[in-house]
């Protein structure tokens, strides 16, 4: 799925502090903290600003992440993220226009700059993530070949139905 925070007014903000400020918004968690920044956290929005040497995180709760795409407010912002973020293993780092794109080769559950290289302006972040999927228990039907069995012989059990990717057990009650 996708999901996209946008910085458009305050009323995605949660938290907010000269150090640090949090932003939530569909599932999506954006940190800016002030870190070895000689400014401190900016009181913004439409477009959010993070100053020189702050450090951002993106995580989002709805499952691990695939793609994040940083909307910067115009294409200087976004080759200042794209240096920022430089190169990162396990993913691919691309600007086009006012926009950046990290799309990871194995989905991650958040990911951090550590240190911003100049100042960035952003409009909005949209991530896509893989949904987990939850599964308790899963009974599939079991068939046999034959409905009798001599004793000391074996049965070759068929399932049908998903079964998960878990371990599948039966039994017998005779």
């Amino acid at each position: 799925g996708d999901a996209t925070l946008s910085f458009a007014n305050k009323a995605q903000r949660t938290s907010f502090s000269t150090t640090e400020q949090v932003w939530e918004q569909n599932g999506v968690t954006f940190t800016n903290d002030k870190a070895s920044s000689t400014n401190a956290v900016a009181d913004y929005a439409n477009p959010v600003r993070l100053y020189q040497n702050s450090s951002v995180t993106v995580a989002c709760s709805l499952g691990n992440m695939t793609k994040i795409v940083f909307d910067c407010n115009n294409t200087s912002y976004a080759t200042a993220m794209k240096n920022s973020i430089g190169t990162v293993s396990g993913a691919t780092v691309s600007v086009s226009s006012d926009k950046v794109t990290v799309t990871f080769t194995t989905a991650v559950a958040s990911f951090t700059v550590t240190k911003l290289t100049a100042q960035v302006r952003l409009d909005s972040i949209t991530v896509t993530y893989k949904e987990e999927v939850t599964c308790t228990e899963i009974t599939p039907s079991l068939t046999y070949s034959s409905t009798t069995l001599e004793i000391g012989s074996t049965a070759n059990p068929t399932l049908t139905g998903n079964t998960g990717n878990g371990t599948v057990t039966y039994s017998s009650d005779d």
